[in-house]
């Protein structure tokens, strides 16, 4: 794609693109406006409908002949003019990273030897005016690349696939990115869209980024693309509003893309997926990358967190999971992960791919899009044709139910005092099964395989993990050996190697439970000699105890994480009790109360 050049004096701000520059408040700028010697508004932003554009020539001269005496810094105005230059001569390259990447070395914060093709850009920085733009740059690198922010410059194969994750739409469709930045992400998911959408689309463009001279960037950037794309006689249409506050995100919306810092923790990382799938309407889908581990490792099954983040990949259907080598180009990079989710109440299939082995190029990004575009279709019931690389690794539909509702201390209190009694049953269980139960003919668990007809069946997740149903049982492997099983009995779990699924089958159904399942591998497990699942066998139990086994698994896990609970409730009560303590904020509890 070809652009021109656009001369400055046609360059236009917004009257906070005019204060920021100057260093005034934006109250000032409208004081200023209301003079009868202030240059007339050339334009308006695309889409808001009231904010007013201003030539910067204009601008310039009017501060230099009305307000030289105020101290205010011209100058100032030049970075402006420069960047808006760059958008303009290089419509669709991300300007500022380009800037970025070839002057300043991120390892020792010297600078670089610069292109020959690139020598006009260091005559902009490094002459006349235009030089407080590098002051300016350096000034943002700390925020741009700092370990708060959510990626270094990123690759532009990981653009190009989350770009082509999104799905385009007919209509009106908004398009939310809650971490803009300098917009390389923004444009080129708004460039797909367009690009793919196959009728009349009315793109609406939410955006938010804490700095000024960012949001002026992408604005600018997505002003070409409107014009490139009305030039392509595309039927897109773009409406933009680009804030210095999140708040303009909060309603509902159709499509987000967002990129999660690639430091974030688990818990971190639950709390913003939460935020945004808060903020996705029915139908919507959002597009988010991370770091791996967080996102799509192993996290205990009984933890909170990974409770909690089980329960939001229940409430919607998760339809890829992709695992990368990177995000972003540098000597230093982390695995990262893509996750699409759609905003639906039905289940769904999920594809799984793991492009970590080989570095990502815009080849192996076609052929996974091309991928998760057959998937798609057929799960559609329409004819597939594109044949699938040795990409895709397993697909298994997700289930659909809801976590239940948290307990409140009250209620767990109640609970531990209703578990008298489970001690006798267990004793009497104990003594039936000694007395009525023989133990039919056993078979090692490990000759159930995937794809033979049986009871159970074995499955050993690939490179990229699989996910688990309700009912599955996962064994957990330490240092190659099986130590002990788990019912998974909501699903949406994320299982790796070493770690296998054992799964029940139509055939088993009838003689197994998931947690009767889970508890004679775990016992068998127990044996010295048993380090795998090849080392053990286990037979279903007689029909009648079957059910009576699994009420009382069930009372003992209930109990159990009651328990959990109750101490979880009282690591806090002892936080806020030792904050209360040495803070003098007041004790929240008397001392002496804990002993009744």
């Amino acid at each position: 794609m070809t652009s021109t050049a656009v001369p400055v004096a046609a360059l236009r701000l917004t009257r906070s693109d005019i204060a920021a520059a100057c260093g005034v408040d934006r109250s000032t700028v409208t004081r200023w406006q209301k003079t009868q010697s202030f240059p007339r508004a050339v334009g308006q932003v695309r889409g808001t409908g009231e904010a007013a554009l201003f030539a910067l020539g204009d601008v310039h001269d009017w501060l230099a002949q009305e307000r030289a005496d105020d101290g205010v810094a011209i100058e100032r105005l030049y970075p402006y003019a420069f960047a808006r230059e760059v958008v303009c001569r290089h419509a669709g390259q991300p300007a500022l990273n380009v800037v970025l990447g070839l002057l300043v070395n991120r390892e020792s914060g010297g600078v670089q030897r610069v292109p020959e093709a690139f020598d006009w850009m260091v005559d902009h920085l490094t002459h006349g005016p235009g030089f407080t733009l590098l002051e300016r740059l350096l000034d943002l690198r700390s925020a741009l690349f700092g370990p708060g922010k959510a990626w270094d410059q990123l690759r532009p194969e990981a653009i190009e696939l989350i770009a082509g994750l999104v799905q385009p739409g007919e209509g009106q469709v908004e398009l939310h990115d809650p971490a803009a930045r300098e917009g390389d992400l923004l444009v080129a998911v708004a460039r797909a869209m367009a690009e793919r959408a196959t009728g009349t689309q009315k793109l609406l463009i939410r955006a938010h980024d804490d700095e000024p001279f960012l949001r002026t960037l992408v604005n600018l950037r997505l002003e070409g693309l409107q014009r490139d794309l009305a030039a392509d006689g595309r039927s897109t249409t773009l409406f933009l509003r680009i804030t210095d506050t999140d708040k303009a995100l909060l309603g509902p919306t159709d499509r987000i893309v967002a990129l999660l810092p690639l430091d974030s923790d688990p818990r971190s990382m639950v709390v913003a997926l939460d935020a945004l799938l808060k903020r996705l309407r029915p139908g919507g889908q959002l597009v988010v990358a991370g770091p791996r581990e967080s996102m799509v490792g192993d996290l205990p099954a009984t933890s909170d967190i990974g409770r909690r983040r089980a329960a939001l990949l229940r409430e919607v259907t998760l339809s890829a999971v992709l695992h990368l080598p990177g995000l972003i180009r540098g000597p230093v990079d982390r695995a990262a992960a893509v996750m699409v989710m759609h905003r639906a109440a039905v289940s769904g299939q999920t594809t799984v791919l793991d492009l970590r082995q080989q570095p990502l190029t815009s080849e192996r990004v076609r052929t996974a899009l091309q991928s998760i575009e057959a998937k798609a279709l057929e799960a559609d019931g329409q004819t597939r044709t594109i044949a699938q690389a040795d990409l895709l690794a397993s697909e298994f539909r997700l289930a659909a139910t809801r976590p239940a509702s948290p307990v409140p201390v009250e209620g767990l209190l109640e609970a531990l005092g209703r578990s008298s009694g489970l001690k006798e049953r267990a004793e009497e269980l104990r003594r039936i099964s000694q007395e009525s139960y023989r133990p039919a003919r056993r078979s090692p668990i490990g000759s159930r395989r995937r794809g033979q007809t049986a009871d159970l069946q074995v499955l050993i997740p690939p490179r990229a993990g699989e996910i688990s149903l309700a009912g599955d049982v996962v064994v957990t492997f330490e240092d190659a050996n099986a130590t002990s099983a788990r019912a998974d009995l909501e699903g949406g779990a994320l299982v790796h190697r070493p770690n296998q699924i054992v799964r029940i089958t139509e055939q088993g159904r009838p003689l197994w439970t998931p947690r009767v399942l889970a508890a004679l591998i775990t016992w068998r497990l127990g044996d010295a000699a048993a380090g795998s699942l090849d080392s053990i066998s286990v037979a279903p139990p007689p029909a009648g105890l079957l059910n009576e086994w699994d009420k009382a698994l069930e009372a003992i896990q209930g109990y159990r994480t009651t328990l959990g609970e109750l101490a979880a409730s009282l690591d806090d009560l002892e936080r806020a009790t030792t904050n209360a303590m040495f803070t003098g904020s007041g004790m929240p509890v008397p001392v002496n109360s804990l002993d009744d």
